[in-house]
């Protein structure tokens, strides 16, 4: 991506990975199908990556997990576009339980500690505000326990992608996994309560964003 990523190459890799010549100033980003459908019932795939214009200057886009979404959050980092990051997590500190909603204020990557530019001001009351680490596969979180339950509070696997390339983003998820519980072990009841979560977060980014 070092070299793909300049000069004339942008504007062609906007329109072949997201179906449109110039990307809105506000992007949502997503893992989720869920989430994306929260935003727009359309479905149709026109490009790379599923996307969506929501409004004029707000568009959705669903990325793929880890790793692979780093060539979109350095694409948006050069554009200079303002990021919402909609994601699930594995919660950490004991007080995070399925359902929970965790705003990430810093994450963790290498040796730096990363923290939002994000007015949190506009986000009161969306959820708690959380520390974070990203890892390549949420196994390691399981692997690691010990190490990692003493310095953090959740577990994802973008949130330090997108801080560290995006200057005005924000990393919203959802609780779907503890460290002694895995999301497969879960209750109806807290599968039911993420999903209603994921409805509830939605609405909130939608009246800040002014879409309803």
């Amino acid at each position: 991506m070092r070299t793909i990523l300049k000069g004339d190459n942008i504007p062609l890799i906007v329109e072949s990975f997201f179906g449109m010549k110039k990307i809105p100033d506000i992007v949502i980003t997503t893992t989720s199908t869920r989430f994306f459908k929260e935003f727009t019932r359309k479905m149709s795939k026109k490009s790379f990556y599923l996307t969506k214009k929501v409004s004029d200057n707000v568009v959705i886009i669903r990325i793929p997990e880890g790793i692979s979404s780093l060539p979109i959050f350095k694409l948006l980092g050069k554009l200079n576009r303002t990021v919402i990051h909609l994601g699930f997590c594995l919660g950490v500190h004991p007080s995070l339980k399925p359902g929970n909603i965790a705003v990430v204020k810093s994450v963790k990557n290498k040796n730096k500690t990363l923290g939002t530019k994000f007015d949190l001001c506009n986000l009161k009351g969306m959820g708690k505000l959380v520390t974070c680490i990203s890892v390549p596969h949420i196994f390691y979180a399981y692997e690691n326990r010990e190490i990692i339950s003493k310095h953090i509070d959740i577990v994802d696997m973008e949130t330090a992608f997108v801080y560290r390339y995006i200057k005005n983003s924000i990393s919203i998820n959802i609780v779907t996994d503890t460290l002694y519980t895995p999301f497969f072990y879960l209750s109806s009841k807290e599968k039911t309560l993420i999903n209603t979560r994921i409805k509830l977060v939605s609405m909130k980014v939608k009246r800040y964003l002014h879409l309803q």
